[in-house]
């Protein structure tokens, strides 16, 4: 379980006039405190977005300026700057702190 403390109390309870007793048991645990660490996700805002403004300024680029280049990484990272270009102009990148999860221990998997 981690650094955490676990404890089970069990308890008996008889009822009416069966002769079945119910067990039951509860139990506690203390889990650490998560790391104060601050996750930080960068997202687009398109809120405001209009794709047919989008659409002329993109048909707008100089992409004639990959023809020239031989490098497939090279064409990329060029690419890349004109689309980026393109998005930073209609949909604002936003940053979002994300709050830790308080349970650890529970994950996506689970």
């Amino acid at each position: 379980m981690g650094s955490g403390q676990l404890s089970i109390l069990f308890f008996l309870s008889h009822v009416g006039i069966s002769d079945h007793s119910l067990v039951y048991a509860f139990r506690k645990v203390s889990i650490p405190p998560a790391s104060k660490g601050i996750k930080l996700v960068n997202y687009r805002q398109y809120k405001h977005f209009e794709s047919v403004n989008f659409r002329a300024d993109i048909l707008s680029q100089p992409w004639d300026i990959l023809k020239g280049l031989f490098d497939p990484n090279e064409m990329w990272l060029k690419w890349k700057a004109l689309f980026l270009k393109v998005c930073d102009a209609h949909a604002l990148l936003k940053s979002k702190r994300l709050r830790p999860s308080k349970s650890s221990w529970i994950t996506t998997g689970l």
